[in-house]
């Protein structure tokens, strides 16, 4: 079993802090101000779109933030959507990072 298996749809939410764009995807009603990304997100995927035919991964390294990615986690999959916390960052090279607070 891979983690896409079955999407028809596959969003990746690289450097994605508290996890808001994929937010914007799955439930836009809750942000009327985020018209760029729905508009976008509607030309590409349409506006009448089922979220459980996504799986969206959210690459986040700072660890601050796993709690909450854990939170989306646990939320959408109890509506059926697939959202998986990728808690590493992604680049073009291996390496290590310091997130200083």
């Amino acid at each position: 079993h891979r983690l896409a298996d079955g999407c028809h749809h596959v969003f990746l939410d690289v450097g994605a802090n508290i996890g808001i764009h994929t937010r914007f995807l799955f439930e836009p009603s809750l942000y009327p101000d985020a018209s760029l990304s729905t508009a976008i997100f509607e030309s590409q995927f349409g506006s009448g779109r089922d979220n459980r035919d996504f799986c969206a991964f959210g690459f986040e390294p700072n660890p601050a933030h796993a709690d909450r990615h854990r939170e989306l986690e646990a939320m959408y999959g109890a509506m059926g959507w697939r959202y998986t916390p990728v808690l590493a960052a992604a680049g073009n090279k291996e390496g290590a990072l310091t997130f200083y607070h």
